[in-house]
């Protein structure tokens, strides 16, 4: 294939499930043979393989346990930092070189559960949802792809759009299309409350602070060296569908709703 369009780019190993932890225990899904196969086609095509992709869905643990509680799936929101930096450890160490990193299938569960409080048709998936996107902007992944843009006729809850209306994480995009292009740093010393921020085009900043507890939380926060700063605000909590809060001031503490995401845009 190269040989007749050396434009073409490799994209492998495509597994499943692949995770920071391969000892196969009751916190993962993902096992001993699994990261073995993952390392041999990184041996075998390190020298071919343009991207380095491969698929993650937390839930279910396995085939009898079930839909996960809020709790397991808050507490995976954090697995994500550490499953991009075993990638990058295997790929620079089997191959040598630092590869773009693809997922290319990923949601919170695999199954067709739904109904439940943190099912993939659950408000606090969707919230979830925008801590992963977070995580992995934040590590640099180069590509990825939720598993899927629809699951109607008896296909779960997986995706955005449902038979006659939309999920809750249809509105996780709708804050993540207003979010910058260009990476700025960010950091919370809060654990259930993560923060993202990026410039944009225009030269405007976002800073989306996500609440992953089922409580409000109150926090200041500091942009920089700036006081009396206003931004743009949108809301999405099981309140407000992304909504437009108009411009409010970053003074003193803030409020955060549970299971929000707040997105600020500063000119």
């Amino acid at each position: 294939m190269k040989e007749v369009d050396p434009t073409i780019e490799l994209v492998g190993a495509e597994i499943n499930q692949f995770s920071h932890d391969p000892s196969g225990g009751a916190t993962t899904n993902f096992g001993p043979r699994d990261e073995e196969w993952f390392v041999e086609f990184l041996k075998a095509n390190g020298d071919l393989v343009d991207v380095v992709s491969f698929h993650r869905y937390p839930f279910p643990r396995s085939r009898v346990s079930g839909p996960p509680s809020i709790a397991e799936l808050r507490q995976s929101a954090q697995e994500w930092d550490r499953i991009i930096i075993h990638a990058r450890e295997l790929i620079h160490r089997h191959t040598g070189r630092d590869l773009p990193i693809a997922v290319t299938e990923f949601n919170s569960a695999y199954d067709k559960s739904v109904g439940g409080d943190a099912t993939p048709d659950s408000h606090y998936n969707a919230i979830w949802m925008a801590d992963v996107l977070g995580r992995m902007v934040k590590n640099g992944v180069f590509m990825a792809n939720e598993w899927a843009l629809t699951a109607k006729g008896g296909y779960g809850g997986l995706g955005l759009i449902a038979q006659d209306d939309v999920f809750p994480a249809y509105y996780t995009y709708q804050l993540y299309r207003k979010f910058g292009e260009e990476l700025v740093y960010s950091s919370s010393d809060a654990p259930e409350l993560s923060i993202y921020a990026a410039r944009r085009a225009d030269s405007a900043l976002t800073v989306m602070v996500i609440n992953l507890s089922l409580e409000e939380k109150e926090k200041a926060l500091r942009i920089g060296d700036q006081a009396g700063v206003e931004a743009e605000t949108w809301l999405f909590d099981p309140s407000h569908k992304a909504e437009n809060l108009g411009k409010l001031p970053l003074s003193g503490k803030i409020s955060f709703p549970g299971q929000s995401i707040t997105l600020y845009i500063i000119k």
